[in-house]
């Protein structure tokens, strides 16, 4: 089976989705599974993993009603807040979705306090493992010492380093 292993989809909203910056115009506009689909089929690819874009349980939501529409949307990386104490609420009302594969916080360019120094929010990653959900890594390469660290305190998690934390390519 061939995997496209992140995929993000949308209504393209300005205020919602203001990381599309100039760079990216090309891609602000509605993104949803029927775009997706014939590209899909046209390169032999058997489905997707639909990814977290928004920091909403919204989206978490959304994302899991498409894969329940869409067969190639095998699975979906979701979203939920990671540094709230009331976690195991949160959790336990997508535990019945067998589509979640796990879920993703945007830590990229945000202070190490917010997520990677940040106990309870270490600690709620590490009760992913227990429920067998991966983490996706969402860091900037100036970050990766940092998100070394805090990986080390996890070593029973699954995680995925998203983008390959985000090297500075035009920079070389």
């Amino acid at each position: 089976m061939r995997i496209d292993s992140h995929q993000h989809f949308w209504k393209y909203d300005p205020s919602k989705h203001s990381w599309i910056n100039d760079e990216m115009s090309v891609i602000r506009k509605d993104f949803l599974p029927n775009d997706l689909s014939p590209i899909l089929r046209s390169h032999n690819i058997d489905g997707t993993i639909a990814v977290q874009a928004d920091e909403t349980n919204q989206e978490t939501e959304l994302l899991l009603s498409l894969s329940e529409q869409f067969d190639f949307i095998k699975a979906v990386v979701g979203w939920i807040d990671l540094r709230s104490p009331a976690i195991i609420e949160t959790i336990s009302s997508f535990e019945s979705n067998k589509k979640l594969a796990g879920f993703r916080c945007i830590m990229q360019g945000q202070p190490d306090e917010q997520y990677l120094k940040n106990d309870t929010f270490i600690k709620n990653v590490s009760m992913l493992s227990e429920l067998n959900y991966t983490y996706d890594l969402l860091v900037y390469h100036d970050q990766l010492s940092s998100l070394i660290k805090m990986t080390e305190q996890l070593p029973d998690n699954k995680m995925i380093l998203d983008h390959i934390g985000k090297p500075n390519i035009k920079g070389r």
